[in-house]
C-alpha cells in the first residue's frame, strides 16, 4: 500500500505585504463601475440617417436610404425610383401619392379620410430598395374598415440637452381641411400620446371627408397681443360659403389667372371684375322672393389654347374691342383692392 501524503495549501492574497507573487506591477483598472442609468431606447441603436418615404395611391409604403440615389450630370437617363403596380385598365394603375425626405428618428403622422390619425417612427417603416414596390400600409397601421390615408406629414424629431425627446413640445399647429369646407387647427402637443390604434384628430360629418392636413408654425400671442400671426393658408374652392366664413383675403381666378384680389369684406361689397360679380350673383339668397339664379353664357375656355386678350372676354357682358386683343394689366384701386380688367365695374362701359 502506498503511503498517504498530507498536502497543505496556502492561499496567497495579492494585497498582502509579504506576498511573494509580483501583483504590484499590474496596471490600475481602466473602467468604472456605475449604477444603472435606465432603459436604452431603440433609437439609440439606430443610426440617424436620411431616407426617402414613398406611399402609393393603393397604400404601398416603404423607405429607401438616400445613398441609393446619386446625382447625375446633364443628359443622365435617370434610375428607377420605385416600381408601381400595373392594373388591367389605366384607371387601375398605381402611382406615387406621397414622397418626401425624412430622418430615421423622425415621426410620421398618417391622417385618414375618416379623421383618424396614426403615429409611427420612420425607422419602423419597411426598409426596401429603389425598385421595390413597398409593403401594404395595412401591415403597419391598424386601419379601420373603409379607411384610406388622405394626408401624411413628417414631424422633425427633437431632443433636449439631456437627450430627452421633446418633439411634441415644439411649437406649431396642424391645419385640417375637409371636402365640404370644414377647417380647424390643433396644437402639435395634442398628439403626444397617440395609441397604436390611432385617435380621432377631427370629427367628420356624414357625407364629408378629410382631404388635406398641413403643418404650420402656429401663432404667437403674448398678453392678448398677436406677436406673430403664423403661416398663411391658401384655400382653393368654388364654395363662396367657405370664403365668407374662414378667410381674410380673397383672390378670384379665371382660367388660371388672378383677375381680382382684395380683403374679403371689400370684395363681397364692391366687386370690380365682371366675373367676380357673376360669382356673387350665383349664390342663392335665403330671404326674399325665389328667383332663377343667373348663369354665365358660353363655355369655359380651353386652357391649352386659351382665347387671346382677356380670357373672360368671350363670356363678359362688358367686353370692349381691346379685351379680345390685349391682356389687361393689373391695376390697384386702393386699399389693397386690385383688378385686371379693361372695363371694371363702376367705370363707363
Amino acid at each position: 500500500m502506498p503511503e498517504k501524503t498530507n498536502y497543505t495549501y496556502e492561499v496567497l492574497s495579492p494585497w498582502a505585504e509579504a506576498d511573494p507573487v509580483p501583483w504590484r506591477g499590474i496596471n490600475p483598472r481602466l473602467t468604472d463601475l456605475a449604477p444603472d442609468e435606465g432603459e436604452i431606447n431603440i433609437e439609440d441603436l439606430i443610426a440617424n440617417e436620411g431616407v426617402i418615404i414613398t406611399l402609393t395611391h393603393s397604400g404601398l409604403l416603404k423607405r429607401t436610404n438616400v445613398s441609393s440615389y446619386r446625382a447625375q450630370r446633364r443628359g443622365g437617363k435617370g434610375v428607377i425610383g420605385m416600381t408601381t403596380k400595373e392594373g388591367v385598365t389605366e384607371a387601375d394603375n398605381d402611382f406615387i401619392e406621397h414622397l418626401f425626405t425624412a430622418s430615421t428618428h423622425d415621426y410620421l403622422m398618417f391622417f385618414t379620410n375618416t379623421g383618424r390619425v396614426y403615429v409611427e417612427r420612420v425607422h419602423e417603416i419597411p426598409d426596401m430598395g429603389r425598385a421595390a414596390k413597398g409593403r401594404s400600409i395595412a401591415n403597419l397601421l391598424e386601419l379601420k374598415a373603409d379607411e384610406k390615408v388622405a394626408a401624411l406629414i413628417r414631424i422633425l424629431s427633437k431632443t433636449d440637452a439631456n437627450k430627452e425627446d421633446v418633439t411634441w413640445q415644439q411649437g406649431g399647429e396642424i391645419f385640417f381641411a375637409t371636402k365640404l369646407g370644414t377647417v380647424k387647427k390643433t396644437a402639435l402637443g395634442e398628439f403626444a400620446n397617440v395609441r397604436k390604434g390611432g385617435i380621432i384628430a377631427i370629427t367628420i360629418e356624414p357625407g364629408d371627408t378629410l382631404i388635406e392636413v398641413k403643418m404650420t408654425r402656429g401663432s404667437i400671442i403674448e398678453n392678448d397681443e398677436v406677436k406673430d400671426p403664423g403661416d398663411d393658408v391658401i384655400l382653393i374652392t368654388h364654395d363662396l360659403g367657405v370664403v365668407a366664413e374662414v378667410v381674410r383675403r380673397v383672390a378670384v381666378m379665371y382660367a388660371g389667372r388672378i383677375v381680382e384680389q382684395s380683403d374679403k369684406d371689400e370684395l363681397f361689397l364692391n366687386p370690380l371684375h365682371p366675373y367676380t360679380r357673376a360669382l356673387l350673383d350665383s349664390v342663392p339668397r335665403l330671404r326674399g322672393p325665389k328667383t332663377r339664379l343667373p348663369y354665365l353664357p358660353g363655355e369655359p375656355p380651353d386652357l391649352i389654347h386659351p382665347p387671346s386678350g382677356c380670357r373672360f372676354h368671350p363670356r363678359c357682358p362688358r367686353a370692349l374691342a381691346v379685351c379680345a386683343q390685349e391682356s389687361p394689366d393689373w391695376k390697384d384701386h386702393g386699399g389693397g383692392h386690385g383688378c385686371a380688367c379693361w372695363n371694371p365695374l363702376g367705370a363707363a362701359g
